[in-house]
């Protein structure tokens, strides 16, 4: 808040007391976050076009090298597994490449009515298979508190977040674990809860866990979660994270509900582009779009 003060006079200039101004400064600091990040979006934009350029063409070549040398018979055990190294090590940096690009160039939208419960299932459905081909030990707990979540969304974009919060969750159970997954109706909204029993984070890690290029993990980006963000605020959602070192994370998604009544109001709303203007980033991860996550 900013305080103002001013005397409070008659006129034969006597003072009679003084009146205070109090100004909430809570959306001008938010607009000022906004206008920093934006800054700083345009910057991860230059550098992602700058590795796209420089790298990836490079790397393309690198990658059909290492195919030819592998379909040769008569090569070593050591040799292969250099091979297998150089290839693993290429798809990772092509990886980083992709994030990048996919966060600093803005998204289309394609809003519809959709049900969260199905896409969420197709997601851990192949998780599922992917965990258990890598014997990861890690398996997945769903409590689906509904039959049906509907909502105006894009459905393959909702997806992805599903997707990276997973992601985010595996690499926090290295050692094995439990990803619980819910759906329930809270208010006038659907909550979605993924929750892991994972090493943790502090108060500091969590304050900035949506932000680029913030990442506790070996081989990941530090921009899955930053691409969440941008997600969850173009479907004008909200999302936050709770967490306590070697008690697990908690990642939770709100997006609004939807009737049949109203989905013929806004069923049409067709494609949406959103450019770095809907990127912007609260100063904690409890913080979620503005408002302070309870619970």
């Amino acid at each position: 808040f900013r305080v103002m003060v001013s005397t409070l006079t008659v006129p034969n200039r006597e003072t009679l007391g003084y009146v205070y101004t109090f100004d909430d400064l809570t959306e001008i600091r938010r607009l000022e976050r906004d206008l920093r990040m934006q800054d700083r979006l345009a910057a991860v934009g230059r550098l992602a076009a700058a590795i796209a350029h420089e790298i990836r063409n490079p790397l393309t070549s690198i990658a059909g090298s290492v195919s030819m040398l592998s379909a040769i018979t008569d090569l070593s055990k050591e040799h292969r597994q250099l091979l297998s190294i150089v290839t693993r090590e290429s798809e990772r940096l092509n990886g980083i490449i992709t994030d990048f690009l996919a966060y600093s160039r803005g998204k289309q939208y394609q809003f519809s009515r959709v049900d969260l419960v199905p896409l969420l299932e197709d997601t851990l459905t192949l998780l599922e298979h992917r965990l258990l081909a890598e014997k990861s030990g890690i398996r997945i707990e769903r409590h689906y508190a509904v039959r049906e979540a509907w909502t105006l969304a894009d459905g393959d974009k909702i997806k992805q977040v599903f997707w990276n919060f997973s992601e985010n969750a595996i690499r926090a159970m290295r050692n094995g674990g439990t990803l619980s997954v819910s759906v329930e109706a809270a208010g006038d909204d659907w909550q979605i809860n993924f929750a892991d029993t994972g090493s943790g984070m502090n108060p500091q890690t969590i304050e900035k866990i949506f932000e680029p290029l913030q990442s506790e993990f070996e081989g990941g980006t530090g921009l899955g979660l930053a691409i969440v963000y941008q997600i969850v605020q173009a479907h004008e959602g909200k999302v936050w994270a709770r967490s306590k070192p070697g008690q697990g994370s908690v990642f939770v998604l709100r997006l609004r509900c939807m009737t049949a009544g109203s989905a013929s109001k806004t069923a049409g709303s067709g494609a949406i582009s959103l450019g770095h203007s809907g990127s912007s980033r609260s100063t904690a991860a409890a913080v979620a779009m503005g408002e302070r996550a309870h619970g």
